[in-house]
């Protein structure tokens, strides 16, 4: 009752306070989202988690008459959005063809909602390039507490899903095994520099890989203000360091997925902006030097090559995967096995790490398609967008969202991540600040 109490008191002050409150919940969204199994107030009837709390204040903001229509003309006007919606009738649809497998329940009463919900926040709350700035000042934010989190975790061995869910059940999730095996810190082990343990350094919440890959997409915006906002020197002092930083915490992570999708989407920021090579050059020269000098470093960089780089992007373990989802198409052709995409890893692949889009192919060729047009649509229709804008700034920022987009579309060709919340947001988050550009010249 508790739980069921709190929703409705937030529905009432986002009705209230839509601006506030909306903009307190994106302020805590990118850190929060990604914690997925942690209960913020343990309920046996209603556990609430965050996901809860962004839709009780997206149907707070949708109340108004006001923001409901800068929902709608943001649907209406948006492509990807239509697609995506109708991914989510189609996941709907074949999830119910598995209403014994709990991931479907878990997927209809918190992730579709939500999903939905971080649409609905940023359509009504960005509608200018300085609310887009904003958004994004809030992303390289997070990227930097998400950075802090993993170094606290890597030399303190503290992890704070873990600690909560020790000094109280109710915090966590019992049936997910992410807060006791993975990640530094998550299972409680005293850690040194990680090597004995074999195991990623870094990762919150005991979710290494998401942790990792957020990180990488955030990253990116850190290139927005290096060319935008200021011109003064004050810019590189401020924020190459925490590129600096982030970059350093990603390594640590030895999330390879993560790691190589950013060296891409930074070859292709370079080509683009020459002060983002030189910028690169420096970190190359600097990474050199602290191989050579710093035995830590050098330790952490011979056993990611030998171990994670070893088997390549493909190892054994994806290998494995490939080819148990080759005998499911086989099997269920032309159909598909029905579900979702829970179910197909974890039942029936019995794995944690597959391709996302090879995964929603199993669940049914059609879904596969409409989520493959889905993630190619985020990136194309933002790319196509910036042209109507005329801000030189608005369009770099424009340009880095489909650039951190298309980061996330390159990991997930190796594991399912579950970033689609990520996606939308940030599309939806980048469109929105041109629908009134647009409609001016319309």
């Amino acid at each position: 009752m508790i739980s069921i109490l709190t929703v409705l008191i937030i529905v009432a002050l986002s009705y209230r306070f839509p601006i506030r409150i909306g903009w307190s919940i994106l302020i805590m969204a990118p850190v929060l989202y990604s914690m997925g199994n942690l209960i913020l107030i343990g309920d046996a009837f209603f556990p609430l988690r965050f996901q809860q709390i962004i839709s009780a204040v997206s149907f707070g903001l949708v109340l108004s008459a006001k923001y409901r229509f800068l929902f709608f003309r943001g649907v209406r006007k948006s492509q990807p959005v239509l697609i995506f919606l109708l991914f989510l009738v189609m996941s709907i649809l074949y999830g119910l063809t598995e209403l014994r497998i709990g991931f479907f329940k878990l997927a209809l009463l918190h992730d579709f909602p939500s999903y939905i919900a971080g649409l609905i926040v940023v359509f009504c709350l960005i509608k200018t390039e300085k609310e887009l700035q904003y958004f994004q000042v809030i992303l390289i934010i997070s990227a930097f507490v998400i950075a802090v989190l993993a170094l606290v975790e890597l030399f303190y061995s503290f992890n704070i899903a873990h600690y909560l869910c020790q000094s109280n059940a109710s915090f966590c999730d019992i049936k997910s095994q992410h807060f006791y095996s993975t990640g530094v810190g998550s299972g409680g082990e005293t850690v040194s520099i990680g090597i004995e343990r074999g195991e990623r350094y870094a990762g919150h919440a005991g979710q290494p890989n998401l942790t990792a890959i957020l990180l990488a997409m955030f990253m990116v915006f850190i290139f927005v203000p290096l060319r935008s906002y200021t011109r003064t020197g004050y810019t590189y002092l401020l924020y190459i360091p925490l590129l600096v930083f982030c970059l350093m915490l990603l390594y640590l992570s030895q999330v390879r997925a993560a790691i190589f999708a950013f060296l891409i989407i930074f070859c292709i920021i370079s080509l683009n902006n020459r002060k983002v090579l030189i910028v690169g050059v420096t970190i190359l020269i600097a990474s050199l030097l602290a191989f050579l000098f710093i035995q830590e470093f050098r330790e952490w960089t011979l056993y990611f090559i030998q171990n994670r780089l070893s088997g390549g992007v493909f190892d054994e373990q994806r290998i494995r995967g490939l080819v148990k989802l080759s005998q499911l198409y086989v099997d269920s052709f032309p159909f598909g096995v029905g579900g979702n995409i829970g179910y197909v890893l974890d039942e029936l692949l019995v794995s944690d790490d597959a391709s996302a889009f090879l995964l929603y192919f199993a669940v049914s060729l059609p879904l596969g398609l409409i989520y493959l047009a889905l993630n190619f649509m985020l990136v194309y229709d933002l790319i196509v967008r910036k042209r109507f804008v005329r801000s030189k700034n608005h369009r770099w920022m424009i340009y880095l969202s489909a650039l951190s987009i298309l980061l996330g579309i390159i990991t997930q060709i190796f594991n399912e991540n579950g970033i689609l919340f990520y996606l939308i947001l940030i599309y939806g988050a980048a469109r929105a600040s041109t629908l009134n550009i647009q409609q001016q010249k319309l």
